[in-house]
């Protein structure tokens, strides 16, 4: 009998172990499910951000490649207007070298021109007073 009531006592335990266990692995079977349940919307908002990031950087990467076209347009641009400015500089130092140069050789002809009045004048005083 005390035989009996020992193997009772374990049975009511076990019993009461897997009820416990049973209750507990319920409890832990609905918790997984909720952490799935927002593992799957994570991953989902997650594949929404990745598409989502996917189409920017296509967009970004057509609008840089055509902001490196225009830059290199305008690089181009640059270089012809500069050499341009360059050669109309050159034009410019050149035209004002023959101005200074044409201007020089007016002052010494004018110089000639006033020494050569001068002296007929002076000419002119001579065989006047003569």
């Amino acid at each position: 009998q005390c035989l009996n009531q020992q193997l009772e006592n374990q049975c009511s335990e076990l019993t009461e172990t897997v009820q416990k266990l049973t209750h507990q692995n319920l409890k832990l079977g609905t918790q997984h499910q909720q952490e799935l349940k927002v593992a799957q919307e994570q991953e989902a908002l997650l594949r929404a951000v990745q598409t989502s990031l996917g189409g920017e950087l296509q967009k970004m990467s057509h609008e840089r490649a055509n902001l490196e076209t225009e830059l290199e347009f305008i690089r181009t641009e640059h270089s012809k207007f500069k050499e341009k400015a360059e050669r109309k500089e050159h034009k410019n130092t050149v035209q004002i070298e023959i101005q200074e140069k044409t201007i020089a050789c007016l002052r010494a002809d004018l110089n000639a021109a006033i020494q050569d009045k001068e002296a007929l004048e002076n000419g002119k005083i001579s065989l006047q007073e003569e």
